[in-house]
């Protein structure tokens, strides 16, 4: 990480750069205001100048972040019993964001984005369950009788659709390492945390 290293740099690798800072500047602000998560509050001061620049870059993506944040924050403050609402309103702005272009794959873009999006939040409720039942946080599925068996099931569902959308679209450069993304790298965190469950249990 020291020496010089080559890189490509294209309109959307800058694009992709923004929206990475005004996600996690908005995932910190809302640990912060979640958890009073000290080290998610310092990450967020120190990311501010940069998101300041990527809303000025980026107006209306970043818009599109805060609204859906302040949403989800909505929802998550009512305690809203239902996964798949807030799960769904967190796709949804993931889908926009996709859709980099209003071009004839758009709406394959802004499918597929919203349904990765749904199931990157159902997956995170998932992680946090036991965390957010001892601590009395909200998780969607904490006043649920749900059993691992049905919350994997529920997983793989919405990963086969998020894939179904994924391989829909015509990509061809770099397809192999998106699809070990998709269909394996996107579990390895959750497999994880099971794996280490039974070897605590």
């Amino acid at each position: 990480p020291l020496a010089p290293q080559r890189y490509v740099r294209t309109p959307f690798t800058d694009y992709a750069a923004d929206l990475s800072v005004a996600l996690v500047y908005h995932k910190c602000l809302d640990d912060w205001r979640d958890d009073a998560s000290k080290r998610a509050r310092g990450v967020s001061l120190a990311l501010s100048g940069a998101y300041r620049t990527a809303a000025r870059l980026r107006p209306e993506m970043c818009a599109i972040v805060e609204r859906a944040m302040a949403d989800v924050h909505e929802l998550e403050e009512s305690r809203v019993s239902s996964p798949d609402a807030v799960a769904n309103r967190f796709g949804l702005m993931l889908g926009d964001l996709f859709a980099v272009e209003d071009d004839f794959w758009a709406t394959e873009l802004r499918r597929f984005g919203a349904r990765l999006g749904k199931f990157v939040y159902v997956m995170d409720a998932a992680m946090d369950l036991e965390k957010d039942r001892e601590s009395g946080g909200y998780n969607p599925f904490a006043a649920r009788d749900i059993d691992e068996r049905a919350m994997d099931e529920n997983l793989e569902l919405l990963a086969a659709n998020m894939t179904e959308s994924f391989e829909r679209l015509p990509l061809e450069r770099d397809v192999h390492v998106m699809r070990s993304v998709l269909y394996a790298g996107v579990w390895q965190r959750y497999k994880q945390k099971k794996e280490d469950g039974k070897a605590h249990g």
